[in-house]
């Protein structure tokens, strides 16, 4: 495999990007390099989110499968990763909640349609 070390920026980002077979970047270097044509979405394979239940809103998560996933013919196989796809501070709280069933269905929804993906599960996870 072929690699190298970049900020993701510059001549050297450009570089970094048509010459490696593996890039790990954050979601804004990605967005960053699909912006400034670096790189197309259709050139990659593979596109590993971690975290992805930070896959809301205006996130680079959200924007980069808005704007260059969903409208690509060709697109990439996606994993997503999350331990945590909801929970947190209610608006307003600074004390943290578990979702309830209802939550936790409708945000699994929004991230299958957000992903263009089915969703996997624990099966042995239960309620508690």
């Amino acid at each position: 495999l072929r690699g190298q070390a970049s900020s993701g920026n510059g001549p050297a980002g450009r570089e970094m990007w048509r010459n490696c077979d593996v890039v790990v970047a954050t979601a804004e270097m990605l967005l960053a390099a699909l912006i400034h044509g670096f790189v197309g979405i259709e050139e990659l394979s593979l596109l590993v989110l971690d975290e992805a239940h930070g896959l809301r809103g205006n996130s680079a998560y959200a924007i980069i499968m808005r704007y260059f996933y969903h409208p690509a013919s060709l697109r990439p196989r996606v994993l997503a990763l999350t331990a945590s796809p909801l929970g947190g501070r209610k608006e307003g709280s600074k004390v943290w909640h578990l979702a309830s069933v209802e939550e936790m269905q409708k945000e699994l929804k929004e991230m299958e349609t957000n992903l263009d993906c089915c969703l996997w599960t624990d099966p042995d996870v239960q309620e508690c």
